[in-house]
């Protein structure tokens, strides 16, 4: 019988370290800068950013579910496990854009739109109007991320959602505020069913950022 003959292990070679996942707020600034002359784009890209969206959820946002949007809130209905529910508490600035675009909604102008998408999009496919689509939203996003610049890699909607994490974060960190609290309470406000799902949000790039961190997961593994 002949001897089986093994091929040496060869070890598996080292990847890149991964990039960052977010935008800087100077870059999430040049965003804001091209967005602000188109009010459909202007309070679409805000929402997304504030509430940590999909590019799936936008469109499906009804105008129901901004009945209480005068006082700050929005239901979000998420996707993929995180948790839909109201959002409450909008800025000022996307709750002023929100209120202004569904005023233009119901405007004369506006009559072949769809009753219930508060962003609707047309499907030249079906000729119908519908709320935006993934597709949609990621091909705009895409369109003002080429102008404003971006990193090739963040020219994605996704981008917004790793953006808003990370700048809450940053902020709760700067303001020296208790870890474990923190980042429960911004996963809540993104949709996060688990903390550590936010924690993977994070980008520990300094020593006093990852001993933030470090110090919320070793809580939460104990």
């Amino acid at each position: 019988m002949a001897k089986k003959t093994h091929k040496k292990a060869v070890p598996a070679k080292r990847t890149a370290r991964p990039k960052r996942k977010h935008l800087t707020i100077k870059e999430w600034q040049k965003v804001l800068t091209i967005v602000k002359h188109d009010l459909f784009e202007h309070a679409l890209v805000s929402l997304i950013y504030e509430c940590a969206l999909r590019a799936s959820e936008p469109g499906m946002i009804t105008l129901g579910d901004c009945e209480d949007i005068d006082k700050g809130n929005i239901f979000i209905r998420r996707a993929k496990g995180s948790t839909t529910g109201w959002y409450q508490g909008l800025s000022e600035s996307t709750k002023g854009l929100l209120l202004r675009w569904i005023a233009e909604r119901y405007s004369a102008s506006q009559q072949q739109l769809p009753e219930h998408a508060l962003f609707p999009s047309f499907i030249r496919q079906k000729g119908i109007w519908a709320g935006i689509s993934a597709w949609s939203v990621w091909r705009l996003f895409h369109e003002i991320a080429t102008e404003a610049k971006l990193p090739i890699d963040l020219q994605h909607p996704h981008a917004l959602k790793h953006s808003r994490v990370q700048h809450l974060l940053e902020a709760a960190e700067q303001a020296d505020m208790e870890p474990g609290w923190m980042i429960q309470a911004i996963a809540k406000l993104v949709g996060h069913k688990a903390a550590m799902t936010t924690i993977a949000h994070y980008s520990t790039s300094s020593g006093k950022t990852k001993a933030f961190v470090d110090n919320f997961t070793e809580q939460v593994l104990k």
